[in-house]
C-alpha cells in the first residue's frame, strides 16, 4: 500500500501565536481523553489509557509552554507543523 500523507497544519509564527495554535491542539487532544475515559467508565472498560493520556499532553504542553517563552524573549519565529499519514 502507498503512503498517503497530508501536511494539516504549517507554518512560521510569531511565538504568541504558535503558542495559541498548540495551546488548542493540545486542548482537543486533552478533551478527546477525556471523553474516552468517560465512555470507557460508562462502559465499565477502565483501561486507565486515557489518564495517561491526559497526564502525557499535559507535560507536552508545559515543556512547550517553556521553549516558547524562549522564543519569544529571543524574539524568534517558530515553526509548527502537523503531519498525518498512513501506509
Amino acid at each position: 500500500m502507498e503512503k498517503k500523507t497530508v501536511n494539516l497544519l504549517e507554518g512560521q509564527f510569531q511565538p504568541n501565536e504558535a503558542k495559541e495554535v498548540i495551546n488548542h491542539l493540545c486542548n482537543g487532544q486533552i478533551e478527546f481523553y477525556k471523553l474516552k475515559y468517560l465512555q470507557d467508565l460508562e462502559n465499565s472498560l477502565n483501561k486507565g489509557g486515557a489518564i495517561e493520556g491526559v497526564e502525557a499532553v499535559q507535560a507536552k504542553k508545559e515543556m512547550l509552554k517553556k521553549y516558547l517563552s524562549e522564543a519569544q524573549s529571543e524574539n524568534a519565529s517558530v515553526k509548527v507543523s502537523l503531519e498525518i499519514s498512513y501506509s
